[in-house]
């Protein structure tokens, strides 16, 4: 069986071998990011996402992928306390499946999944770059390498959700079947990193009925 990596993937063969196709909008995506609008912002989460805002702005150029995980994404993330009784956040962790006749496989950066001290079934995944290009691969393609390796090991017909992240943009991702749709960008440098979280918010709601 021959073997792909998530930094192999090109458009070309996520649509020709995989058969993957891009919609301009998806209904599932479109009641994610309508539901996010009735998501409530505390004072508290206000302040805090306004101190990571001037952080990005001030440092945010000179941060590697690490410290932009480290001190950026990660403490964003972590505001919506994801983790349940047996849903965990996991970083660099192996992911792999049979996907057609070929074994998919690679890292993604972060994942939301089941299990306690290893991934089982991920809902949502995380690829994060600090530039637009980069030699190992593109963000986009790899997301949706990890994504559609969940899809395959959830053998459930339901969604997987992602984000692809350059540097301080951020693009939400949805893949089911063979469908995929993203969001507009959202920009973590001004005030929509407001609507960063309340996306974020309405994800855990998703994930928690699973």
């Amino acid at each position: 069986m021959e073997k792909l990596t998530f930094k192999q993937l090109t458009s070309n063969i996520l649509y020709k071998t995989f058969g993957l196709r891009q919609k301009s909008s998806m209904q599932i995506l479109t009641n994610w990011l309508e539901d996010s609008k009735k998501q409530t912002i505390s004072s508290y989460e206000e302040i805090y996402l306004n101190q990571f805002k001037n952080k990005i702005i001030q440092r945010g150029s000179k941060w590697n992928e690490y410290e932009l995980t480290e001190w950026f994404i990660g403490p964003i993330i972590s505001l919506i306390d994801i983790e349940a009784e047996y849903i965990s956040m996991f970083a660099q962790r192996d992911i792999s499946a049979q996907v057609g006749d070929f074994e998919l496989y690679g890292r993604p950066d972060m994942m939301i999944a089941s299990g306690i001290d290893s991934p089982q079934e991920p809902y949502f995944c995380i690829q994060e770059y600090k530039q637009q290009t980069d030699p190992n691969g593109n963000p986009q393609t790899q997301l949706l390498g990890a994504m559609l390796v969940s899809q395959t090991l959830n053998n459930n017909k339901k969604p997987v959700y992602g984000i692809y992240i350059v540097g301080f943009q951020w693009n939400f991702m949805v893949l089911q079947g063979i469908e995929w749709c993203e969001t507009k960008i959202y920009n973590a440098d001004d005030e929509e990193i407001l609507d960063i979280l309340r996306i974020l918010k309405t994800l855990k709601d998703i994930i928690l009925k699973y």
